[in-house]
């Protein structure tokens, strides 16, 4: 349930200055709203239980992401140079730690990634990637939808089959010909299939120099952006990163379902604006296709393995074949707080088989995320305005009585000036669908406002 300030300025529309100051779990649910559910407990790693319902912190929403811009890599003109280092490393899933073989920009202990750093460079870059192996087994690279690439001390590409050998180093060239949303991967050795299950792949974007998505073309849709987010869709299997080295790939069963290598709750959500088109960079380095819906918009597919359509189609469900990259663009809707939805609709939203506080139900997680729109307008002053004791009694609550929720104001300010109109609401138009939700007693149209209160009943 979401606790919302909104501001009153002057005679303008409220704007929202902060967002979600607390959160309620509650063992029922609330029809419609997206946070209905508790947040499970972390779990031990590829186990099944109920899990405690505990009250997460949630932070307010940052600005619209904007574009991507060139990371990753080492420029000197048009020529980008990106290290990744493979090596072991540990990532937390839910709070539980989980073994990976990762990629990292540095070498440095505990620096490893799964999916690996995003490696973002211009068209027509020259693009060096030196590959150092710090795992106990060979490793390669793979660039589909690149040119060839030419390797390093003379190797050629029969011989890169065999790998990279243990604490050995190879660099692989080619020219970004193409712009687009492209991958990177561990190549085609023997162990090539298990190292990208455990984590060794990545996202390679390729920005053409007038700054949509796929350049201006004669026929072609637009493809202009506002915001564009990268969306690496992977698997977890427990048993496989328990034991890398004699694993049966045979018997692979996703047990997780990651985005940018986090399941839900732990995912990241797209921050954005209203009005804002969105170009969402999907990238499948999993072992099973995905189908990535949108719960509220629609998407426009403009793009598959980094080759622009001539005619874009608009899509419910945007399947993801494993080794394979699709981009679509989302136009935000208006409103307060719009918020959209996210995810697989493949009936995989569940951790493990995880159950929430009813054992009887699944908690929710899995591929999902959300595009907000929440974000506060950049304040000039640089403080922007505050909102102080925001509290929830009883919390948790079991449901079965009512709940007051109460708002104090009184040494909230707006770049230094005390606030003097302010409404609240319980919940919104986008959590509850109806209206904009329960205006709290005490709250809107006063002056001098020391705080106010409401009920969840």
């Amino acid at each position: 349930m979401n606790l919302l300030l909104w501001p009153e300025q002057s005679a303008h529309r409220p704007r929202r200055v902060a967002a979600v100051a607390a959160l309620l779990v509650a063992t029922t649910s609330v029809a419609g709203s997206a946070w209905a559910a508790p947040a499970p407990a972390a779990p031990a790693v590829g186990g099944r239980h109920a899990a405690v319902a505990t009250v997460p912190t949630l932070a307010v929403p940052a600005a619209a992401i904007g574009k991507l811009a060139p990371q990753g890599c080492t420029r000197s003109g048009t020529t980008a140079t990106c290290q990744l280092f493979a090596l072991a490393g540990s990532a937390s899933l839910l709070g539980q730690p989980l073994p990976i073989w990762g990629f990292s920009s540095t070498g440095a202990t505990g620096s490893a990634t799964a999916p690996g750093p995003v490696l973002v460079v211009a068209q027509g870059d020259t693009v060096n990637v030196v590959l150092h192996n710090q795992l106990a087994e060979p490793v390669s690279l793979a660039f589909p939808g690149q040119p060839a690439a030419a390797f390093s001390a003379g190797l050629t590409a029969q011989a890169e089959e065999t790998g990279t050998a243990p604490t050995g180093t190879t660099t692989y060239t080619f020219v970004a010909t193409r712009p687009g949303t492209f991958l990177y991967e561990a190549g085609h050795t023997a162990g090539g299939a298990r190292q990208v299950a455990m984590g060794l792949a990545g996202a390679l974007v390729v920005l053409p120099p007038d700054g949509t998505a796929y350049g201006t073309q004669t026929d072609f849709p637009s493809t202009s952006y506002d915001d564009d987010a990268v969306v690496v869709l992977s698997e977890v299997d427990p048993a496989l990163n328990a034991a890398p080295a004699t694993f049966d790939m045979r018997n692979f069963h996703a047990a997780y379902r990651l985005i940018n290598g986090k399941p839900f709750p732990s995912t990241d959500p797209v921050s954005t604006d209203q009005g804002h088109r969105v170009l969402l960079r999907y990238v499948n380095v999993g072992s099973t296709s995905h189908a990535m819906s949108l719960l509220g918009a629609d998407q426009t597919q403009v793009a598959l393995d980094g080759h622009a359509l001539r005619y874009s189609e608009t899509a419910v469900v945007m399947p993801v074949d494993p080794g394979t990259t699709a981009d679509t663009i989302v136009t935000m809707p208006t409103g307060p707080e719009a918020k959209i939805a996210l995810y697989e609709a493949a009936g995989h939203l569940d951790n493990a088989g995880q159950s929430s506080a009813d054992p009887l139900s699944f908690a929710f997680g899995g591929m999902l995320t959300f595009l907000d729109t929440a974000a506060p307008p950049p304040s000039t002053d640089g403080v922007g305005p505050v909102a102080t004791h925001v509290a929830a009694t009883p919390n948790p609550s079991d449901g079965l009585t009512a709940v007051t929720v109460t708002a104090d104001l009184s040494d909230a300010t707006t770049g230094g000036s005390a606030v003097t109109q302010a409404e609240l609401v319980i919940d919104d138009a986008v959590s509850v669908g109806v209206g904009f939700g329960t205006p709290m007693t005490g709250a809107y149209g006063t002056v001098d406002v020391a705080g106010a209160t409401g009920t969840i009943t």
